[in-house]
């Protein structure tokens, strides 16, 4: 396969540090937004000993993911981070053999007969969930929309992870959505650690108890062990 050289970036914008952490836990997606809406898509902001690289555009994506992923890895401060929120898996492995291990592993789900299953379920799911909007909207009744991408989300990846279908995910999405904002929060300044008793660190360990909880018993079967949205 043909490989392209994507556009030297000489001299990316440098962002603020501070302001940089603070648009992170703030808004996440607007600051990458902002950083899109560079001429380059690229920006650098350095403090506290590290420098943290924005790249926005689809060819340095390309480049850095596929193109000479060889030159990267996830040893990185936020990548340690996030372990507890997302365990060893592919998403945090530093790179390397133990990368290649992980990715062969999951490679079978991504072959095109998979695909289009998961493509067929998200699809229906996501009709059903526009014809319930819909007719809120039609009603006047107001609903959260991020609870409810997030009860999809689940009801997605339950149906095709586990063939389970959790028509009512209100809890699991709830556990979910509760942990992304904590995950933006913690990941943008990680302390204190999660071995400190808080109240917001109790929360947490809670709420990844109770997810592993109904995780665990959809992996062995028992999916009617937890009455998920009661």
């Amino acid at each position: 396969m043909e490989t392209s050289t994507p556009p030297v970036v000489k001299r990316p914008t440098r962002l603020g540090f501070f302001a940089t952490v603070q648009g992170f836990r703030r808004d996440p997606l607007g600051l990458f937004a902002d950083v899109a809406a560079l001429p380059d898509g690229v920006a650098t902001a350095g403090g506290l000993g590290m420098t943290l690289l924005f790249v926005t555009r689809p060819d340095h994506v390309h480049r850095v993911l596929q193109e000479n992923h060889q030159n990267y890895d996830k040893n990185a401060l936020i990548y340690n981070n996030a372990r507890p929120f997302l365990g060893d898996g592919l998403p945090v492995a530093h790179g390397g053999a133990d990368w290649l291990r992980r990715r062969r592993l999951v490679q079978p789900a991504f072959h095109h007969a998979n695909v289009r299953l998961v493509t067929d379920v998200t699809e229906r799911y996501l009709a059903d969930a526009l014809a319930e909007w819909n007719s809120a909207a039609e009603a006047g009744t107001p609903i959260d929309i991020s609870l409810r991408l997030t009860e999809l989300t689940m009801r997605i990846v339950c149906r095709n992870l586990f063939d389970v279908d959790v028509a009512e995910a209100g809890d699991l999405a709830k556990w979910f959505e509760e942990l992304s904002v904590f995950a933006v929060r913690y990941l943008s300044r990680p302390f204190p650690p999660l071995s400190v008793p808080t109240r917001r660190n109790r929360a947490f360990h809670a709420n990844m108890r109770h997810v592993n909880e109904v995780v665990m018993a959809l992996v062995v079967g028992l999916p009617r062990a937890y009455h998920l949205g009661d």
